[in-house]
């Protein structure tokens, strides 16, 4: 699935320039490894990448 996402990332940032992932719980994962998989295996960072975590309420 991250690869897949992967995969799109670069393909929407060639076309359209900037993206950004989030997601919350599980989607919150699979966000955070598809913006580092850019980053670490392509030399690409996506702007304005956060990551936070709430504390169980």
């Amino acid at each position: 699935m991250v690869t897949a996402i992967v995969d799109l990332v670069l393909e929407t940032r060639e076309r359209r320039g900037e993206v950004r992932l989030a997601g919350d719980s599980a989607a919150g994962q699979i966000a955070l490894s598809a913006a580092m998989v850019p980053r670490d295996q392509h030399n690409v960072t996506l702007p304005r990448t956060l990551v936070r975590r709430d504390a169980h309420r």
